[in-house]
């Protein structure tokens, strides 16, 4: 039993796999990512002051987030 549910598991992880590479291989979807990255480094450019403002306020909240503290 607990093999099968092994491999089971296996063969759905291997599916997931081939899915995600396909969709990474989609040339629209690499365009959009470089457009994006594109246009994020132009904005961290005009404004560094404000980008790591908001870097350091969001690493923050992640870290309160994450933290566990209560």
């Amino acid at each position: 039993m607990p093999s099968e549910i092994i491999e089971d598991l296996s063969r759905k992880l291997e599916q997931v796999e081939d899915a995600g590479q396909g969709l990474w291989d989609n040339p629209e979807l690499q365009a959009r990512i470089e457009d994006f990255r594109n246009r994020a480094e132009s904005l961290i450019r005009e404004h560094p002051i404000a980008s790591l403002a908001v870097a350091l306020a969001v690493g923050y909240l992640l870290g309160r987030i994450l933290s566990g503290d209560d």
